[in-house]
Parts: structure tokens; C-alpha cells; sequence
């Protein structure tokens, strides 16, 4: 069931990048004062290139392996457990936990979690 639910939600989300950022560079919005921005449940929002994953726990994975300094292993376990998104998918936040928050792709019924700091565009429906 989890591999079919990460193909629908790829699915979806891979249709969303399509329209995509034209393959410039991604960078992450911050405030005046540098601070990233704040994201509230119902944002639409624009990624840079970033994992999402099905869990808090399997992002949690994710992260802990690239502070190892492992990349293979990251990478293994992103291909194996979570989405390698490309910059410019598009999300509506559903939920939000400290520092990450579950996405849903528009059509999507399901979240992916991610990482606040890979949001390039939060809002992204009023741009």
C-alpha cells in the first residue's frame, strides 16, 4: 500500500513541477530580517529540489543520515522509502511540526513531509 500511495503522490506532485521554474537555480525565501518565512496550514507553497517523505519518522531518517555525513545511505533510503522532489512542486500544507511540515500535492489526498527550510515560495497562489 505504501508503495502505491508514494506513486499516486508522485504522480501528482510530478505533474505540479511540470510547469516547474524553467530549471533555474532554487533558493529558499527568507524575510527582510533573513529569517525563513512561516508557513500556516492551507499555504500553497514552491519547493526547492528536496526529499518528502511519508513519515515524520522516515524524514527524521533522512536528515540524521546526511548529519552522518552518509549520502549514499540518504540517498538509498530516499529512493527506497521517500520522493527525490525536483525544485518548483507546488504543496498545500496540512500539517506542521517543528522545523518540517506534511504537504499535499493539489489533487493528491495524501501529505508528504519535508523540511520548512526547502520552501522557496510560501503563499505561492498569490505570485
Amino acid at each position: 500500500m505504501r508503495t502505491r500511495l508514494v506513486s499516486l503522490v508522485l504522480a501528482a506532485a510530478m505533474a505540479a513541477a511540470t510547469a516547474g521554474n524553467g530549471g533555474h537555480a532554487a533558493e529558499p525565501v527568507a524575510t527582510g530580517d533573513s529569517k525563513p518565512a512561516t508557513p500556516r496550514i492551507g499555504d500553497r507553497v514552491r519547493m526547492a529540489a528536496t526529499a518528502a517523505c511519508p513519515t515524520p519518522e522516515d524524514l527524521a531518517r533522512v536528515q540524521k543520515l546526511i548529519e552522518q555525513k552518509d549520502v549514499v545511505g540518504a540517498d538509498a533510503y530516499i529512493a527506497q522509502t521517500c520522493l527525490d522532489l525536483p525544485a518548483g512542486t507546488e504543496f498545500i500544507i496540512q500539517s506542521i511540526s517543528s522545523g518540517v511540515f506534511c504537504g499535499r500535492p493539489q489533487g493528491a489526498s495524501d501529505c508528504l513531509w519535508m523540511n520548512q527550510s526547502a520552501i522557496l515560495e510560501p503563499d505561492a497562489d498569490s505570485h
